[in-house]
């Protein structure tokens, strides 16, 4: 028997194959070929992540949090903070107040009562100045900080609109009512650095 025959009879006749998108052109795969070329396909997808891009790496962490990853204490974190060394923010989901702009002039420019829908606003240095030395403070005014991606912040579509149309000058947001925030409801957004 010539050794073709033999090889055929062993492997069997030919195996059933599938159409499989390579770039532009469509090849015939058998099952395993299709299947181990999806495999490294996405490995490759993968591989192709930033090296920063670490999938436990989250978009905010709360002070106990931030203060295990970087390795420090959380009293150290709030000297940070009010020696305006990092920010903190701090939900205020459901707050009423104004918006308020000042200019390079010095003229104000304030908005009609809003209740903001979402998001996080950064506290003043004398805010963070009164949570590390008593553990908490009553926040009538929050400021809008300069960030190069203001969607971190989670402010609805229609509060960023508005303040993109009031420029690029310092904005604030001022409640009627102090609202008492304590270390445990303050966040830092990502990316923490020592």
């Amino acid at each position: 028997m010539p050794k073709d025959s033999r090889w055929k009879k062993i492997i069997g006749s030919r195996k059933p194959t599938v159409p499989v998108r390579v770039g532009d052109k469509a090849e015939e795969m058998t099952e395993t070929q299709a299947y181990r070329f999806d495999e490294l396909t996405q490995t490759g997808q993968q591989d192709a992540r930033p090296v920063n891009d670490n999938p436990l790496d989250q978009s905010r962490y709360s002070l106990a949090d931030a203060a295990f990853r970087l390795m420090i204490d959380e009293a150290d974190l709030l000297q940070r903070a009010a020696a305006n060394a990092i920010n903190l923010y701090t939900d205020v989901s459901g707050l009423a107040g104004r918006w308020r702009r000042i200019d390079e002039s010095g003229d104000a420019m304030e908005s009609s009562l809003r209740t903001l829908r979402s998001g996080y606003l950064k506290l003043s240095t004398l805010s963070c100045l009164d949570l590390a030395s008593i553990g908490s403070t009553n926040v009538s005014v929050f400021e809008l900080p300069d960030i190069s991606d203001p969607s971190t912040l989670e402010l609805d579509a229609e509060t960023l609109q508005e303040l993109s149309a009031w420029g690029s000058e310092k904005k604030c947001f001022c409640v009627p009512e102090p609202k008492r925030v304590s270390t445990d409801e303050v966040i830092l957004l990502a990316p923490l650095s020592k």
